[in-house]
C-alpha cells in the first residue's frame, strides 16, 4: 500500500529515532511504501528553502518550515504559527505531490496543527484516513495548563471536533479512553475506534555499556543510585513533584541521586534546583542512542504525570526506560491500565499522585531489585505489549474502514 503520514514529529537527524519513524520503518519492511508530509517545529529559516529531505528509514520527508507573527505576544505567536504553517504545508503538498496516488493516510492529533493538508487529502478522494491520539487535543492541553484562554480552548475544541470527523479510524493508546473519545468528540456512524499502546521497533543495541565510564562521561557521580527522567521539561511531566522527591531525598541522604535529561520550559526550574542541592543533575538533551547508553548507566527511570488529567495515557519514555532495562517509578492517572500492566510485569510500582515519600520510596525499593531480572522482565513486555508487529496488526484492521462522507 502507499501511505502518507501527516506530521509534527518525523525524525531526520543521524541516529534519530521517534514512533513515527518506527511505524514508517516497520510498514516498509513488510513492502508498503510510506511518504511524510512534516512541519518540523524544530526548524528554522536558516535549514534551507529545499522541501524535500530523507528521513529515518530512509523515508522521503516533504518538509516545512514553520513560520509564525511575532511581536503581538503569546497567544498571537503560537496561534499564528499553528495556522500559517498549516496553510504553507497544504500548499506545498497540493503543489509537489498527486495525492491522489496514496492508499491511505495517517496523522496525529493536534489535527488542528495539520487542518489545511487533511483538507487536502479529503478532496483527492483518499477514503482511508486514520488518526491516532496520544493527548486528547485540546482537553489535555487545558488540563495541564498549556492552554489558559477560555476563548482559545473554544475555538481549538470546535475545530478539532469537526476534523476528527473526517477520519475513517481513530487509534488511542488506551481502551480506557474509548468512552472518553466519544464523550467529548461526537463521531460519525462510520468511524472505527481500535487501540494500541506507544510502540517499539526492535533494533540491536550494545548489550554492554561500562557505567563508570558512561557515568564519567556525562559528569555523574559512579557511587550513587541515580533515578532518570528523560523527555520534555515541560507542563504535565510532573516535574515539580518530581524535584519534590528529589529535596526530600536529599534531606534524608538516602544515596539517590535525581538526573533529568532534556529541555523546555521548567529547565530553568531544574537548573535552579541543582544548584541548591548536590543530588541533582540536569544535562541537555541529547541524541536518542547517546541517551539510550546513559538511561543503562543509572538504575530506575521515573514516570509522572499531573493531577487533574481526566484521559489515559500512555507515556512513550517508557520505552526508553525498558529498553535500558530500567524498572520504572510510576505515577499517573488512578486507575491506568499503563500503570497496572507495568506492575504486573514486574518492571514498576505504582503510586498515587501527589504522595512525594511513597514515590522516594518507590525510587529506593527499586534501586534494589536485581539488575538482570529486571532487564529480562523488561525485554519480555517490550516483545509482548510494545512490538510494533502489535500496532501493524491493530492499525490493518484501521484499513478495513473507509470514509463516507460526514454528516452535516
Amino acid at each position: 500500500m502507499n501511505f502518507l503520514f501527516l506530521c509534527t514529529n518525523y525524525p531526520l537527524r543521524s541516529g534519530e529515532t521517534y514512533l513515527t519513524g518506527d511505524l514508517a520503518e516497520a510498514l516498509i519492511e513488510r513492502g508498503d511504501h510510506v511518504d511524510v508530509a512534516l512541519i518540523d517545529w524544530n526548524a528554522n529559516d536558516a535549514d534551507g528553502d529545499d522541501p524535500w529531505v530523507i528521513g529515518q528509514a530512509g523515508v522521503r520527508v516533504l518538509r516545512v518550515v514553520p513560520v509564525a507573527i511575532r511581536g503581538y505576544g503569546t497567544l498571537v505567536y503560537r496561534a499564528s504559527k499553528i495556522l500559517l504553517s498549516d496553510r504553507r504545508l497544504a500548499r506545498v503538498l497540493r503543489e509537489k505531490l498527486d495525492l491522489s496516488q496514496y492508499d491511505a493516510v495517517i496523522a496525529w492529533m493536534p489535527a488542528l496543527t495539520l487542518r489545511g493538508a487533511i483538507r487536502a487529502v479529503v478532496e483527492a478522494g483518499v477514503r482511508r484516513r486514520i488518526l491516532f491520539i496520544w493527548d486528547f487535543f485540546p482537553f489535555h492541553q487545558r488540563e495541564i495548563g498549556m492552554i489558559r484562554s477560555s476563548l482559545a480552548f473554544a475555538v481549538a475544541l470546535r475545530s478539532e471536533r469537526a476534523l476528527v470527523r473526517q477520519f475513517s479510524a481513530i487509534i488511542t493508546t488506551a481502551a480506557q479512553n474509548d468512552s472518553y473519545l466519544r464523550a467529548h468528540f461526537p463521531l460519525a456512524p462510520h468511524v472505527q475506534v481500535l487501540n494500541t499502546p506507544v510502540w517499539y521497533k526492535p533494533r540491536s543495541t550494545s548489550p554492554f555499556v561500562d557505567r563508570a565510564a558512561t557515568r564519567a562521561r556525562f559528569r555523574l557521580p559512579a557511587d550513587r543510585a541515580i533515578a532518570i527522567f528523560g523527555g520534555q521539561l515541560t507542563d504535565g511531566r510532573g516535574i515539580e513533584d518530581l524535584l519534590a522527591v528529589a529535596r526530600k531525598s536529599n534531606d534524608s541522604r538516602d544515596g539517590i541521586d535525581y538526573l533529568f535529561v532534556g529541555s523546555g520550559r521548567l529547565a530553568d526550574r531544574v537548573a535552579q534546583a541543582a544548584k541548591a542541592q548536590e543530588n541533582l543533575h540536569l544535562r541537555s538533551a541529547i541524541g536518542r542512542e547517546d541517551y539510550l547508553v546513559l538511561a543503562h548507566a543509572c538504575d530506575v527511570g521515573m514516570i509522572a504525570t499531573v493531577p487533574g488529567v481526566t484521559s489515559f495515557s500512555y507515556p512513550s519514555k517508557t520505552i526508553d526506560y525498558l529498553r535500558a532495562g530500567l524498572p520504572v517509578a510510576i505515577a499517573v492517572e488512578p486507575g491506568s491500565d499503563y500503570a497496572k500492566q507495568l506492575v504486573a510485569a514486574g518492571v514498576g510500582i505504582a503510586v498515587s499522585f501527589g504522595d512525594i515519600e511513597a514515590y522516594r520510596s518507590a525510587i529506593s525499593t527499586l534501586v534494589l531489585r536485581d539488575r538482570r531480572q529486571q532487564s529480562a522482565c523488561a525485554e519480555s513486555y517490550l516483545r509482548d505489549i510494545l512490538d510494533v508487529e502489535h500496532t501493524l496488526a491493530v492499525l490493518d484492521r484501521a484499513l478495513g474502514a473507509t470514509t463516507v462522507k460526514p454528516a452535516g
